[in-house]
């Protein structure tokens, strides 16, 4: 009867500690959330909040030539910004303080959207983001 305990106390143990290995195998980071366009639509318009110095990461796939024009507008105004990356972790310089930025993807892959609040105080910030590819 001692065995059985000991045995059933072991395989809860084992139970409880298995789920929480599988999730640091992971890390803590979550993936970043992917912008796909309805069909037959070349744009899409993401509203969504951050709060104190959380990161909205975002990624999209654009092929060498298209044009790509991403436009960030937020609650209070001007209170995020955003960095846009790609694959090779190369920076694109923006136009108007990382509000807007048009140009043309240099390769063809993934490139990601980094949204940020401009203050690192408490507080929250509403914002919309349109990724327009064509």
């Amino acid at each position: 009867m001692k065995k059985v305990f000991t045995t059933f106390l072991l395989l809860s143990i084992l139970a409880c500690v298995a789920p929480l290995e599988r999730g640091a195998q992971h890390g803590g980071k979550a993936e970043p959330l992917r912008i796909e366009f309805k069909r037959g639509a070349s744009s899409a318009t993401i509203h969504e909040s951050i709060r104190g110095s959380v990161e909205a990461e975002y990624v999209f796939a654009a092929r060498q030539g298209q044009r790509v024009t991403i436009s960030l507008t937020s609650v209070p105004a001007k209170s995020a910004r955003f960095e846009l990356k790609s694959e090779d972790g190369a920076d694109y310089k923006f136009e108007y303080d990382g509000m807007k930025w048009s140009g043309v993807a240099p390769v063809t892959g993934d490139y990601f959207i980094n949204v940020t609040r401009v203050s690192q105080k408490p507080g929250r910030t509403s914002y919309s983001l349109r990724l327009a590819i064509k």
